[in-house]
């Protein structure tokens, strides 16, 4: 039986780089959780990426570390149980890196699962849907000075939805 609550989110090797592999800049990452799409997170907490929603929640929030097995995800004192309707938000902040002319900024991921948006300084570049799917994004155009990347996650329960 599947568990929407195990859903894993695995960013690997999240980081900006140039179109020629000269550079690269590794992110920092915080993580937060929300009802709706367009809500905020009320609190960020430091994320682990790459990762899972679930570690970093459990730190962050100082959570009682579940028994991962059998029926334990449904005992009443996990906490996870109540937040597999929430979005996840990842985010992070990062100068525009220096590019030779000609050279472009990539934004990569070896895989983000399973629904989700990525959003830079604010306006949407990518809907996705799909278990460990390569994001490689040309974000070179978009990139301001300072720069705010947000990868939303969206419910296992809105999985095939926008």
């Amino acid at each position: 039986m599947k568990n929407p609550l195990l859903f894993l989110i695995l960013f690997q090797l999240l980081f900006i780089s140039s179109s020629f592999g000269q550079s690269h800049q590794l992110l920092d990452w915080q993580i937060g959780y929300h009802k709706t799409m367009n809500d905020q997170p009320l609190k960020w907490m430091k994320a682990t990426v790459p990762g899972a929603v679930q570690a970093d929640v459990i730190i962050g929030e100082k959570f009682k570390q579940p028994i991962w097995y059998g029926d334990n995800i449904k005992d009443k004192d996990n906490k996870l149980v109540t937040l597999e309707q929430f979005f996840f938000t990842y985010k992070t902040s990062f100068k525009r890196p220096d590019a030779k002319q000609g050279q472009r900024i990539f934004f990569h991921s070896k895989g983000i699962d399973y629904h989700f948006h990525v959003f830079l300084n604010g306006e949407k570049l990518l809907t996705q849907e799909g278990m460990f799917t390569y994001v490689d994004l040309d974000i070179t155009d978009k990139l301001k000075d300072n720069n705010e990347l947000k990868i939303s996650l969206l419910p296992i329960s809105m999985a095939g939805s926008d």
